[in-house]
């Protein structure tokens, strides 16, 4: 017994050594004085508690998303084009596997940064379907760094740190060192562990976690090229600036134009996606991209938590529904009636947590809103541009 208690008392010993060791390396700066920092399309800063929290200053605004923020970024109508030239501070966080959950978990460790108390989230119906977000897609982009800030944050409610760590667990199962650095979390932070060697070993994971992030970031930082020119739209001059004229019939109308030298399809897409991917699907006949949706899906306890951040914590939310090719999903068998049912559940929570939501799926049947089945083309971009404005702009 005695040489078991000298092997954890010398254990424990050896553990705090080298944690001020590595205290004695202090890391640098990952702030960034360029203002498109914001629309950075960068898995590693989306990960990165130190990169977002360094970069969100007083006015800063919020826009979480998916795979959209990677279609469109050299046209005029992408947001951070949009937006050149107006005072809005946007940091975007999404790229492709990002749905409810991550933002959750985004938010809720950027809220004590969050001065402005303002944050937009583009929700698409296709995240709904009936297993929700997927194991190896949410193991992808899960951080570990925002994943501690969200358990620290004193201000989020405990039925919402337990459900989330409760899905967070249930996802990560298969990966299995994420499951373990999560267990580790859990232990210290939601379920306050005395242990001094799960301690150790946590604050041990978190200096890691952050020293990681830390070196990704900066090394992404130094190869990256932020003030990158804006190119025109599929050819056309760039539109009009929305701020202050804020013309957004002459802005659609040059985003309508633009499209229609593009597209020659039975479904109104870029004729580039119809090529490479939906003109063979459609010919053989054969639905291959079945993307249901349903109404009991998972992802709508990710959205609630969400939703349950924001009211506890007076956060001024926009939700923005997304639209879809509705040809295209009407041909694959999710149709108009079937979406509906997602879409309005996604609204009737939004009203019941008080969160500003704006349906444009009522646009699924305009010409050119999609690149391809589910991302934002010209239209697309310049229908969300509008909501975002006109959310901004309220101070």
């Amino acid at each position: 017994m005695n040489k078991l208690k000298s092997f954890g008392a010398a254990l424990v010993l050896l553990l705090v050594f080298v944690l001020i060791v590595n205290g004695l390396f202090e890391r640098g700066s990952l702030k960034m004085d360029n203002r498109d920092f914001g629309f950075w399309f960068n898995a590693y800063k989306d990960m990165s508690y130190a990169a977002l929290s360094e970069n969100m200053e007083k006015d800063t605004v919020l826009l979480l998303g998916s795979s959209e923020f990677r279609h469109g970024r050299k046209t005029a109508y992408y947001p951070r084009n949009m937006f050149r030239k107006s005072n809005f501070k946007l940091v975007s966080v999404g790229g492709p596997w990002n749905q409810t959950l991550f933002h959750t978990i985004a938010l809720g460790s950027l809220e004590k940064k969050l001065k402005s108390r303002k944050v937009i989230l583009l929700v698409s119906p296709t995240w709904f379907k009936t297993d929700g977000v997927d194991s190896n897609g949410y193991a992808f982009r899960f951080s570990e760094t925002e994943y501690i800030r969200f358990m620290e944050n004193k201000d989020i409610p405990d039925e919402v740190k337990k459900y989330v760590a409760n899905r967070t667990e249930s996802l990560l199962r298969p990966s299995l060192d994420k499951y373990t650095q999560v267990r580790l979390i859990n232990r210290n932070l939601l379920h306050n562990s005395r242990d001094p060697v799960t301690r150790t070993l946590f604050l041990m994971e978190k200096r890691k976690a952050d020293r990681r992030d830390y070196a990704a970031v900066s090394m992404a930082m130094k190869a990256m090229k932020l003030d990158l020119p804006v190119s025109g739209a599929a050819g056309a001059e760039p539109p009009h600036e929305p701020m202050p004229s804020n013309d957004w019939g002459g802005i659609m109308t040059n985003a309508i134009n633009a499209s229609g030298r593009r597209s020659n399809n039975p479904f109104y897409m870029s004729d580039r996606s119809w090529k490479q991917k939906y003109r063979k699907i459609y010919r053989s006949g054969r639905s291959k991209f079945d993307r249901k949706t349903d109404v009991n899906s998972p992802e709508f306890g990710d959205y609630e938590a969400f939703l349950k951040i924001c009211r506890a914590n007076h956060i001024d939310a926009k939700i923005i529904v997304l639209p879809v090719n509705g040809r295209w999903y009407d041909y694959i068998g999710t149709t108009k009636a079937i979406r509906k049912q997602t879409t309005d559940k996604i609204i009737r929570l939004g009203k019941k947590y008080g969160v500003e939501t704006s349906d444009l799926s009522k646009f699924d049947y305009e010409n050119f809103v999609t690149r391809d089945a589910q991302h934002p083309w010209n239209v697309g971009w310049v229908l969300i541009d509008e909501q975002i404005y006109n959310f901004c702009k309220e101070n």
